[in-house]
């Protein structure tokens, strides 16, 4: 059965990927499995609570500090329990770690652009802002979904969490909510801002990140398996 929820991890502690990530939570009530693919890396970690910290204090926190930070066992939290004394991280805030959580929770990675939008001028609006990209990015309903265009690789995956996340922090820290698809895609609406940040940004957090040890190759990751082709995308008519 399809995944009807996208939760990425970064196995960051077994190679130091950036990118290594797994999807959880898609069978749920399988306990055993969720635990067969948590012993395969030594530890799971959310790639949010990188760009998190980045986003609010322009610093990438280093390996070892998020590897602490993440659940061995994340479908048994009884196992994760960590000692009361554990010193708080150098550099990772509690306001990183609550806005990963809360990323992850409302994150569609690979979703179908028709359960997303279903009024022309959004579609048009977002394949027009999105032109140079890879992916669409956009919110319904509460929910981050980012729709994968057929040309779309791991890096272009990657740099798409780093765009929700972003919006996320529009949304958190500037009160900037969505107005809808058509609107957002406006010069001065949410998502044409947080593209323009993105773009902008995108080079410096990798270069950041390689500096502390992380490889940021791109996301290698289980999305679900829908892709967008342009080329089927039929024009707007012309009015008469």
């Amino acid at each position: 059965m399809a995944s009807t929820r996208s939760c990425f991890y970064a196995g960051f502690a077994a190679q130091r990927n950036f990118a290594e990530v797994i999807a959880k939570g898609e069978a749920q009530g399988m306990v055993s499995k969720c635990i067969g693919i948590m012993l395969g890396i030594a530890l799971a970690n959310c790639v949010g609570l990188v760009f998190s910290e980045y986003l609010l204090s322009g610093q990438v926190p280093p390996i070892d500090e998020v590897n602490e930070e993440e659940p061995l066992f994340p479908a048994l939290p009884v196992l994760n329990a960590k000692p009361s004394d554990k010193a708080q991280s150098a550099v990772l805030s509690t306001e990183a770690k609550d806005a990963a959580v809360e990323i992850e929770r409302r994150l569609q990675l690979g979703s179908k652009l028709s359960d997303v939008v279903n009024r022309k001028e959004d579609v048009l609006a977002l394949f027009e802002l999105y032109r140079n990209e890879a992916y669409i990015l956009t919110e319904h309903k509460g929910r981050f979904f980012v729709i994968l265009k057929k040309s779309c690789s791991q890096h272009d995956m990657l740099k798409s969490l780093f765009h929700v996340n972003y919006l996320y922090w529009l949304e958190r820290y500037a009160g900037i909510i969505s107005m809808g698809a058509s609107d957002d895609c406006k010069p001065g609406g949410r998502l044409q801002i947080s593209l323009e940040y993105v773009q902008r940004e995108f080079n410096h957090v990798t270069n950041d990140s390689l500096l502390v040890g992380w490889a940021t190759d791109g996301l290698i990751a289980r999305p679900l398996p829908n892709r967008v082709c342009l080329g089927h995308v039929a024009s707007s008519p012309r009015s008469r």
